[in-house]
């Protein structure tokens, strides 16, 4: 808490950033009490981005009391010690066997079949029964 306070009071610039709200959300992991009047000062200069977490967040976690706070911690998967590094990282991807991968062959593209064109004197292919020069062909042509 020494340290995430040092930051609060000298060592992070007073400027807008997601800095401000992973120090605040740290600190709440911890429980804020120390830090509180730092917290509501932050706010204050609108450091912290209050859509990720809000001042009245950091005054919940205060009214569950401190004794709640290292219990809900010891039962988090992501605040425990690691004790065996290769279990820990053995289901990464760049630790599996590579698998060959079955790939199918590219499928050539079929030509668009072009379709055949209509000559002026043929029928009007709308179905009008007139020449295709006096019907949709003369609209075309303009």
């Amino acid at each position: 808490m020494d340290y995430y306070k040092s930051l609060f009071r000298e060592k992070l610039e007073r400027e807008h950033s997601m800095v401000w709200n992973g120090l605040i959300s740290c600190c709440c992991d911890l429980y804020p009490k120390e830090v509180y009047e730092d917290i509501r000062k932050a706010y204050e200069e609108f450091l912290v981005d209050p859509i990720f977490i809000t001042l009245n967040d950091v005054k919940d976690i205060l009214n569950k009391g401190e004794d709640k706070m290292p219990n809900r911690l010891k039962d988090d998967i992501h605040y425990k010690f690691i004790d065996d590094t290769l279990s820990e990282m053995e289901w990464w991807a760049c630790f599996q066997p590579k698998k060959k991968v079955k790939t199918k062959p590219f499928k050539q593209l079929e030509k668009k079949s072009k379709r055949k064109k209509i000559g002026r004197n043929d029928p009007c292919p709308c179905g009008s029964g007139k020449k295709y020069k006096k019907c949709c062909g003369s609209i075309v042509n303009r």
